[in-house]
């Protein structure tokens, strides 16, 4: 009897064991269907290009741990060695490989709780701007790490190029992932370019799959910016002191125009009662400091909204930074917005740190956190008549020499290209008629920088390299120019006095600080042998060349996007390429 009663209570379990079994599968294989239906309704916005080669490296699952996998000792990372044997890679996917200089992944004291990662594509343009990010972490000794996060490169020559450094040590990783911008097909941006700032959200949410992240604080930045302050968020004396659900980021004033989509229908997407209010807390761009669990929590619907934002308003890079502020807002993700961790557009009357910046140029202090150079900067009479053989000078991130737009596909990182040509920090002031000095500044603080970087890449990944005895110049349109108009030049170019024309009013202006620099060429300035400046009514080596179609300030001005937020603009912005 009793054996009977055993036999029908196990076919019973084994039944309902069954019909669990049944239904979990049910619910399995919808989820999956759900799920991949979810991932199709933003497909358009993956470009799926075919793969030339599979990468070579230790093969690993997602989510790996690499202060077990590589931090132990140097001699078994070594086993993980790519490329010239400094850089150990970790593998995957075809599509995600992890390379790194270091094997210290572990966090050994609150100082080096801290970690930096910046989103770039896999492209000459934003390799330069992320290797002078680099340069100048690296100057300041900056605890914790940094990681680059590069997408789109497809072949093994591709991520070698793009993980060529200034550097060959220091807690300095890269990630890769596929390309995630639309293809032009579907998405584009002004000036016929890809829009590429979807790359951001979605490379960031594969970081944090696929590798764990040991450090509490994560800073999210753009490769255009450079650091002249350590970021300190994890320490409770920190400026901006960041902890689990108190973000912290940097007033960007473009408005919360999603507030009222109705795409996000949680947490403060419906808690708060207007606009207005969430400006308060989310009118922000980068830098994005927020704690790691934070991130990994707001990631996923970041990559999402993103895409749903461009949806909305078209390519404009403000699409992808409401992507975040609306996936903050969902998780109460409240930043502390603050306008004195950067400075960027020298024209905006507030919202920026320039009450901060230190005008001794030859301190390396900058008395700012970070530089966003996405404008154009320049000293003289205006733009139009800024260049150095006008007596000005002018800086545009845009107008170095890069492969898409060089006749000859030349790059600035080429070993046989010239470092970009500077003058003294004292005619810079002198002749930046602004009294408050600020494109001067700028100017020189990221000239100096590049050049730096320059210097130690060739020196590390030229063969024989010695500085040359030339400089790159950067100009407005030069009409003379035969072919494909540049926006700069060799200074053999033109001759020196021919170069550093005053301005029109140096003689009658009183707005010039001639008690800094007047105007004199020092003698052992090796320029000064090809000439001296010559001042109004005095003849030169050369004829100055005249603008077609009379003065800058008869001519309409043109109007074209960069790639800052347009809201942020205040004066017209440049011209060129």
């Amino acid at each position: 009897m009793q054996s009977t009663l055993s036999t029908k209570l196990e076919t019973k379990n084994t039944k309902k064991f069954q019909i669990t079994q049944s239904r979990n599968k049910k619910r399995s294989r919808k989820r999956k269907k759900h799920n991949k239906k979810k991932a199709n309704e933003f497909e358009p916005y993956k470009e799926n290009k075919k793969r030339k080669d599979i990468p070579a490296g230790k093969r690993a699952a997602a989510m790996v741990d690499l202060v077990k996998l590589l931090g132990e000792d140097e001699a078994s990372a070594s086993r993980f060695n790519v490329g010239k044997g400094f850089k150990k890679r970790v593998v995957f996917d075809d599509d995600h490989v992890f390379e790194t200089l270091h094997t210290d992944f572990a966090v050994k004291s609150i100082k080096e709780d801290i970690h930096l990662v910046v989103s770039c594509g896999c492209t000459d343009y934003q390799h330069w701007q992320a290797e002078v990010q680099l340069q100048s972490w690296v100057r300041l000794h900056h605890p914790g790490q940094i990681t680059r996060l590069i997408s789109g490169c497809r072949t093994e020559e591709e991520r070698e190029s793009m993980t060529k450094t200034s550097v060959t040590s220091g807690r300095v990783n890269f990630f890769f992932t596929p390309e995630f911008s639309p293809p032009k097909s579907a998405v584009v941006q002004s000036g016929n370019k890809p829009y590429w700032f979807l790359n951001k959200p979605n490379s960031v949410n594969d970081w944090l799959s696929f590798v764990k992240v040991h450090e509490s604080v994560i800073v999210l930045i753009d490769p255009d910016m450079v650091l002249f302050r350590q970021f300190d968020n994890q320490l409770k004396t920190s400026e901006f002191p960041v902890e689990k659900g108190k973000p912290y980021a940097q007033l960007y004033p473009m408005g919360a125009a999603w507030f009222e989509w109705g795409m996000c229908t949680l947490g403060d997407c419906v808690d708060l009662t207007s606009t207005r209010e969430a400006r308060r807390f989310y009118d922000v761009g980068p830098p994005y400091i927020m704690h790691r669990e934070d991130w990994m929590a707001v990631s996923k619907r970041y990559t999402t909204l993103a895409s749903a934002a461009l949806d909305k308003i078209g390519a404009k890079p403000e699409a992808e930074m409401f992507g975040l502020c609306m996936a903050a807002a969902e998780l109460k993700l409240r930043f502390s917005v603050t306008t004195k961790m950067m400075v960027s557009n020298p024209f905006i009357t507030k919202d920026e740190a320039w009450g901060q910046i230190n005008l001794d140029l030859r301190d390396p202090d900058a008395g700012i956190h970070v530089i966003h150079y996405c404008h154009r900067y320049s000293v003289g009479q205006d733009y139009d008549n800024s260049s150095f053989r006008q007596g000005g000078f002018n800086f545009h991130k845009g107008h170095l020499p890069k492969p898409s737009t060089d006749p000859e596909g030349k790059s600035i990182l080429d070993c046989d290209v010239p470092p970009m040509g500077m003058i003294e920090p004292e005619e810079l002031l002198a002749k930046d008629k602004d009294p408050k000095k600020r494109n001067a500044f700028m100017i020189y603080r990221l000239l100096t920088l590049i050049n730096e970087m320059l210097l130690k890449y060739k020196t590390i990944n030229c063969p024989h390299y010695s500085l040359p005895d030339v400089r790159i110049y950067m100009q407005p349109d030069d009409v003379h120019w035969e072919g494909r108009r540049k926006w700069f030049i060799p200074d053999q170019h033109y001759p020196w006095s021919d170069i550093q024309l005053f301005p029109d009013d140096w003689t009658t202006s009183e707005e010039y600080d001639k008690l800094t620099w007047n105007g004199e060429v020092d003698p052992s300035d090796p320029r000064a042998s090809q000439g001296r400046p010559r001042k109004k009514g005095e003849g030169g080596g050369g004829k100055r060349r005249r603008r077609r179609g009379g003065p800058a300030s008869n001519q309409k001005q043109k109007r074209k996007s960069t790639d800052c937020v347009a809201a942020r603009l205040r004066l017209p912005r440049h011209t060129g390429d």
